[in-house]
């Protein structure tokens, strides 16, 4: 039954999603709220991620992945088919009739209202799931820092204090991110520049923490606090002053030659 109703879902995705991989986010993000079983709106940022990054059509990279985490290969399989599937019918017919009605005006009219209908779906659809994707970041970063850092202190315990300082702590998070995206327009380059360049602010410091708690038997808190704010610092430097005169791309690269020794001397 599940897979049948997984069928059934991606074909209409299929059928409505006009536009491109990107018109099926609304049907997807509906997935979401309707069956939260399959996946959630959270696990939707990360179906994003993983099709934007691998070969092929972002649309039947999410299909695969939406029906593999649902069912398995067979969801998979079935999910990808029922995506492509009314897509390959309609093309076979529009293909027969496409020279008898190319310049009809009502066709046109209909393909007009179709591209702002279409940009309006995709926007509301990314809006949705940034959201949900900040929402869970800031409550996850929220309490980490309660847990792991705040509880430490001898006078921070109770269950009471820890329900507290998660809500404030959410709070400030909250308005340093919306202050910090006034400051965006002052970064230079093109869009994915810009993203590179301010999402890795917060990878390279985490990707450093990641690397000493994983690899390194020395690793210690001091070490590794230390060793995220120089890769933080090496992040800045190559990504805004060109330092060591390495192009963007290889901010990560400069923030773990630089983070992983400065953290690792630091926790001797």
């Amino acid at each position: 039954m599940t897979l049948l109703l997984l069928c059934w879902n991606f074909f209409k995705t299929g059928l409505f999603a006009v536009g491109g991989g990107l018109a099926t986010l609304p049907f997807l993000t509906e997935m979401a709220t309707n069956h939260p079983e399959w996946f959630t709106k959270a696990q939707l940022a990360d179906m994003i991620a993983v099709a934007e990054s691998t070969p092929g059509p972002i649309g039947v990279n999410m299909a695969t992945y939406a029906g593999y985490f649902t069912a398995g290969v067979p969801g998979a399989i079935l999910a990808t088919c029922s995506l492509v599937l009314p897509s390959l019918i309609i093309v076979t017919i529009i293909a027969r009739m496409l020279d008898r009605y190319m310049n009809n005006k009502y066709v046109k009219w209909v393909f007009g209202g179709l591209r702002p209908a279409v940009t309006g779906l995709i926007a509301a659809a990314l809006m949705a799931a940034a959201i949900s994707s900040l929402s869970s970041g800031l409550n996850s970063v929220s309490s980490v820092i309660v847990e792991d850092v705040l509880k430490r202190l001898p006078a921070c315990k109770g269950r009471e204090f820890s329900l507290r300082m998660n809500k404030w702590i959410s709070v400030l998070l909250g308005l340093t991110v919306l202050a910090s995206s006034f400051l965006v327009g002052y970064v230079q380059g093109n869009l994915l520049d810009v993203t590179i360049k301010v999402v890795n602010l917060f990878v390279a410091p985490l990707f450093i923490l990641f690397f000493m708690a994983m690899f390194s038997p020395v690793a210690s808190d001091r070490g590794a606090i230390i060793g995220g704010l120089a890769a933080l610092a090496a992040e800045i430097g190559v990504s805004f002053f060109g330092l060591f005169g390495f192009v963007q791309t290889w901010n990560l690269f400069a923030a773990l030659v630089v983070g992983s020794p400065v953290g690792i001397l630091a926790s001797w």
